[in-house]
């Protein structure tokens, strides 16, 4: 496999740590999917319910994820992560930092808080249930 950095996000994997804690399920970081075939790779992976975790860095400063090519091959990434049956969640740094899924911004001031540990523990919870997810998770 390639040798590019692993960024870690401590805030996310203290997520991740409660939810092995509480619903024994191991997490993986760089998880690799459709491979051989496809080298793509998940941030954060829970295999066993086919959940993915992907940090969309580099939103203020035109980083990969911003680039023509960068945002191509995500495209592509998502569709086939979605084709093979994995959920997808896609977080930005600064709401991972701020431990907030969503909170208010100057476009929209007026939003309540939304703590991204809260949102994640009620959406694997809802997943094992075999619920549907609504915007009750809200």
């Amino acid at each position: 496999m390639g040798q590019e950095q692993t960024m870690k996000y401590p805030e996310l994997e203290a997520i991740l740590d409660t939810i092995k804690t509480v619903y024994n399920l191991d997490w993986e970081r760089e998880y690799y999917f459709a491979y051989p075939k496809y080298k793509y790779r998940f941030d954060y992976a829970i295999p066993a319910i086919k959940l993915a975790i992907e940090v969309e860095g580099g939103v203020w400063n035109y980083g990969r994820h911003n680039t023509p090519t960068g945002y191509q091959e995500d495209c592509i990434k998502y569709t086939l992560a979605s084709v093979l049956g994995w959920t997808l969640l896609r977080f930005t740094t600064i709401q991972i930092k701020k431990n907030l899924f969503v909170y208010p911004t100057r476009e929209k001031p007026n939003r309540d808080y939304i703590r991204l540990d809260d949102f994640v523990l009620k959406f694997i919870k809802t997943k094992l249930e075999g619920k549907e997810c609504d915007l009750s998770l809200l």
